[in-house]
């Protein structure tokens, strides 16, 4: 396993993660287990139908406005909330949220006032994640959209449950992906493909219901599907995240 665990981080430094070797290695995806990061929400930027809760972990939608002082970073009128920490190295973090919630990243430039070029699943500044009423999910950057359909997903009853999302960016291979999480198994959704220019600050939209940034526990190692001739076939090396 101490063999795997070096031939993952390697393999992911330099950029080889998604091909196969002349040995018959292949890792379909890999996570260093020290990319765990702790965030928290930024107080400047919540929107005045959000309230922040458990040491600015917990984000929960309310009808009744609160009264923030004014901030230049605030959003004023579309239900949104950033993280403090900017982004600029490899990075895995994990929410867990039920209702209707935005969840992706976005430059510091996003802007705060007015709607619709606020909105992080409109912008070219933000990429991010969301359930459809399409019954599926939507990955969107800009007007750019791409769309995976979930197969016999109700829509409503999947929205009443809390689930849990994990997202990876490596920010200098120009990568943010997103994994459905449940239980010990990790399923990789998609994953965006770019160039950043900016730092990137956690961003979420939340219009009903709450969302939670969980605690992960560092020095671990995610989910890596190993075949070939290394190992045996469909071996697995997974040691799970969880809440402390």
């Amino acid at each position: 396993s101490m063999l795997i665990l070096i031939l993952c981080q390697l393999i992911t430094r330099f950029g080889l993660v998604r091909k196969s070797w002349g040995v018959g290695l292949h890792l379909t995806h890999c996570i260093s287990f020290t990319d765990a990061c702790d965030l928290t929400f930024d107080p400047n930027t919540v929107n005045e139908n959000l309230v922040l809760s458990e040491c600015d972990r917990k984000v929960s939608y309310t009808k009744e406005k609160q009264s923030y002082p004014d901030h230049p970073e605030r959003f004023d009128q579309v239900n949104q909330v950033l993280c403090r920490e900017a982004l600029t190295g490899r990075c895995y973090w994990e929410v867990d949220w039920e209702a209707f919630v935005n969840i992706g990243v976005a430059y510091k430039s996003l802007p705060r006032k007015g709607h619709w070029d606020t909105e992080i699943d409109r912008t070219d500044k933000s990429w991010c994640f969301s359930i459809t009423n399409s019954n599926g999910y939507s990955f969107r950057h800009g007007l750019r959209e791409t769309f995976i359909p979930v197969p016999h997903i109700d829509v409503q009853a999947f929205l009443a449950r809390r689930r849990r999302l994990g997202l990876f960016l490596d920010w200098p291979a120009g990568t943010l992906s997103f994994y459905s999480l449940s239980g010990d198994k990790k399923t990789l959704i998609h994953t965006f493909h770019t160039t950043f220019t900016e730092p990137l600050y956690p961003a979420f939209t939340v219009n009903h219901g709450t969302l939670t940034l969980c605690r992960v526990v560092k020095l671990q190692m995610e989910t890596v599907s190993i075949s070939g001739s290394l190992v045996a076939p469909t071996s697995q090396v997974c040691v799970t995240t969880k809440n402390i």
